[in-house]
């Protein structure tokens, strides 16, 4: 237990451990609602580019972290326990965990890729079934700590499963989570729900 605590929190493997605890932190603030799972996702498009490229495009970005997070860490930890001789500091360890951080990184890309592909269908689906089958008009609740024109998160009921939607609302609507929206306009091109309070959308 010790060498594996000494490993994890010495260099090399120990960027690769504050990179898996960001990814499990944005993780389990996606599950609360306080991030998105995918609002960063296709905002940026050289981002989305990358993503493409690397095959890690059609999930979450919260998932493609969460997996590069954990195969870059696993890998790393494998060559310095295998690879490390002598004293954690001496300069032929210092080289080798230096060349194991880009090794680290592209056997994660590749192990994830390949992770990633059976899953694209099953997202692909859910994202196109969503503008079927909610509705204009559907009541909402939020499930993320605010909806304002950049960020937001609700949930509501179709034929008893529960869907997580991306709303947006107008600047100055304070909607927090627990408040009830309506949905009032969808737009294909983001897969984007704009929604009202649902006193506003009935007055």
């Amino acid at each position: 237990m010790e060498a594996f605590l000494q490993n994890i929190s010495s260099y090399p493997t120990v960027i690769f451990t504050i990179f898996g605890a960001f990814a499990f932190l944005y993780l389990l603030l996606a599950a609360v609602g306080l991030a998105g799972f995918d609002d960063v996702d296709f905002e940026f498009e050289a981002l989305s580019g990358l993503m493409t490229t690397l095959g890690l495009k059609g999930v979450p970005l919260s998932m493609v972290l969460g997996l590069v997070a954990l195969f870059s860490w696993a890998t790393c930890y494998l060559i310095v326990a295998l690879l490390f001789v002598g004293e954690p500091g001496n300069w032929l360890n210092y080289v080798t965990g230096t060349l194991a951080i880009p090794v680290s990184l592209a056997v994660s890309v590749l192990v994830s890729a390949q992770v990633v592909k059976p899953l694209r269908p099953l997202f692909r689906a859910l994202n196109a079934s969503a503008p079927d089958k909610v509705l204009i008009g559907a009541l909402c609740t939020v499930r993320s700590s605010r909806v304002d024109e950049t960020f937001g998160e609700a949930t509501t009921v179709i034929d008893g499963a529960e869907l997580i939607l991306k709303v947006r609302a107008e600047a100055g609507k304070g909607l927090q989570r627990g408040d009830k929206v309506v949905l009032i306009e969808h737009r294909k091109d983001t897969n984007l729900f704009w929604v009202v309070p649902e006193h506003e959308f009935k007055s």
